[in-house]
């Protein structure tokens, strides 16, 4: 898996998106797009959670996109913007099929 991936966070994610909703706002969105819908992304407590090649993938967001969220969620505005995430720091915690929206996140190897 190519270890550095751009995701944009566009205007449509934003128009699209819920406050504080970890699967409805707009990085999640914005993930799903990038990854494709089966990714079932998640965006909370500063993390992003996804799908991929059959596993359940957990990433760390930078610290300014947190302060989007965080913006987001309180104000319900947001401007476009992009994000660069490593696939090299996420772990893979589970079997994608397993995940259970939310529940129980317990990571248990390294992406590679």
């Amino acid at each position: 898996m190519e270890s550095l991936v751009e995701i944009e966070i566009q205007q449509c994610d934003i128009d699209k998106g819920h406050q504080c909703s970890a699967c409805d706002c707009p990085y999640a969105l914005a993930f799903n797009r990038t990854f494709g819908k089966e990714a079932d992304a998640w965006v909370f407590s500063g993390s992003a959670r996804f799908n991929r090649d059959g596993k359940r993938w957990k990433v760390a967001l930078p610290l300014d996109s947190m302060e989007h969220i965080r913006h987001y969620d309180e104000t319900g505005k947001m401007q476009p913007h992009r994000l660069t995430i490593d696939l090299s720091t996420a772990t893979a915690f589970r079997a994608a099929a397993a995940e259970s929206r939310g529940a129980g996140d317990t990571a248990s190897s390294p992406a590679g």
